[in-house]
């Protein structure tokens, strides 16, 4: 039998990025209305149900690419902590990749299977900068809106 849902300090970061992706624009200058809400609600599931299973979520990005193009950017993550990022996106989505690298741009892990959706599940085992990539690897004629969760536990 399924436990019931606690109400977390996850489920409050759920409420806030909502709010907060709704009111302004992020990454990706192409992102249209229907795109971002459909972007939110699809994330919105996504990051409850990372916090069901235990992880804080840390950030939400989002934005619209075509097929082969990245976004990178730089977090700093701390050593012990086990971290989760997870990429999807919007119907016109077909194919996306994460490749999380260290400071010296070393591959740490990545899920480059192309599927619509890409995890990448790991244990930092030192403080400091960490390079994240998403790649579009699969997207209609007029690109694809993609987001990107990262949590921690």
């Amino acid at each position: 039998m399924r436990t019931p849902r606690r109400h977390t300090i996850g489920g409050i970061w759920l409420l806030m990025a909502a709010v907060l992706i709704a009111a302004q624009p992020l990454y990706g200058q192409r992102i249209n209305d229907q795109r971002r809400r459909e972007l939110v609600q699809h994330s919105s599931a996504a990051m409850a149900d990372y916090a069901e299973d235990g992880y804080a979520i840390r950030e939400l990005q989002m934005g619209a690419l075509y097929t082969g193009e990245s976004y990178y950017f730089t977090t700093q993550l701390s050593a012990g902590v086990d971290y989760v990022f997870y990429a999807a996106g919007d119907k016109d989505l077909s194919g996306i990749e994460i490749r999380v690298f260290d400071e010296n741009w070393q591959l740490v892990t990545s899920d480059n299977r192309q599927l619509r959706q890409a995890e990448a599940l790991f244990q930092v085992f030192w403080s400091g900068s960490y390079h994240v990539q998403v790649t579009i690897t699969g997207a209609g004629p007029n690109g694809a809106g993609w987001f990107l969760i990262t949590g921690y536990k």
